[in-house]
């Protein structure tokens, strides 16, 4: 187990719902914050529960997540600076399970105490890490979809995306889609029960301002790209020309009875071939 979560299991979470406790959670998110990059966070901190012990390390083995011991399981009593942000940052782990886990107790946990969770975005929210991000807002998505109108705070939820996602200056920059999905749907939420006003709605729905900033294009890869040998990319490969983009359209050329393992020729047009090819 790695040492960081034997400490944060055996010592950090057993002292979690205590206010004020100098171990408590609120050093771990000094001491993860402070890290310049979600690498030299890595190398310590987001590994997965189960590494095979090959070399004799200390950090192989077997290290559950506080989020897999029933005993630190999310009550309705915690408070965002407890263990909430301990779950808050697993979700930086490489384990989409521990991921997953993390998002629905966080959610769960939101939903009874929505002005809790909006703490703990605030505090959260400023890691490097853009997964962390995403996953935060995808829960503030659930979150603020089970909020109605006898929930003021949906309105803080949503004025709180008015300003750190959707100002001109930061939106430009924010090229995650989830990112901008999630936080619109929370704003638009709001808008529905008449907590914010349609000028400000609109400030939530593209078109979005881009600015002068642009993502950074690697020349190097993009001149060196040779299909099928993983060097470069392309516009379509990887994830997206595997299945992605598969699964979307599939269906569409698909007939009662079909059987995938045939090529389907319909109106003088080899569908499945077209399918494989783009």
């Amino acid at each position: 187990m790695p040492l960081c979560r034997k400490i944060v299991n055996e010592l950090i979470a057993k002292v979690a719902r205590v206010d004020n406790h100098p171990l408590g959670p609120i050093l771990v998110h000094n001491n993860l914050i402070s890290c310049t990059t979600v690498a030299e966070r890595d190398l310590f901190w987001s590994l997965p529960e189960y590494i095979p012990r090959q070399s004799r390390k200390p950090w192989e083995g077997t290290g559950a997540c506080i989020s897999s011991a029933k005993e630190f399981e999310l009550l309705p009593s915690d408070r965002h600076h407890g263990l909430p942000l301990l779950y808050a940052w697993q979700l930086t782990v490489v384990d989409n399970s521990v991921r997953n886990e993390c998002r629905k107790s966080l959610t769960r946990w939101g939903i009874q105490n929505p002005k809790e969770f909006i703490k703990l975005i605030e505090l959260t929210y400023i890691t490097n890490d853009p997964q962390m991000r995403e996953d935060l807002l995808s829960c503030a998505y659930g979150v603020a979809s089970c909020l109605t109108e006898e929930h003021p705070t949906l309105k803080t939820m949503a004025q709180w995306m008015l300003v750190n996602i959707f100002d001109p200056d930061k939106v430009a920059i924010t090229l995650n889609a989830v990112i901008r999905f999630a936080a619109r749907a929370v704003v638009e939420r709001a808008y529905m029960f008449g907590f914010i006003t349609q000028e400000e709605v609109e400030k939530a729905r593209p078109p979005y301002p881009t600015g002068s900033h642009f993502a950074e294009l690697d020349s190097y890869a993009s001149r060196n790209y040779k299909e099928g040998y993983g060097l470069g990319s392309g516009p379509i490969h990887g994830d997206l020309a595997q299945y992605v983009l598969d699964k979307g359209f599939t269906d569409f050329f698909k007939q009662q009875g079909y059987d995938s393992s045939t090529e389907l020729i319909k109106d003088g047009v080899n569908w499945e071939t077209y399918r494989k090819k783009f």
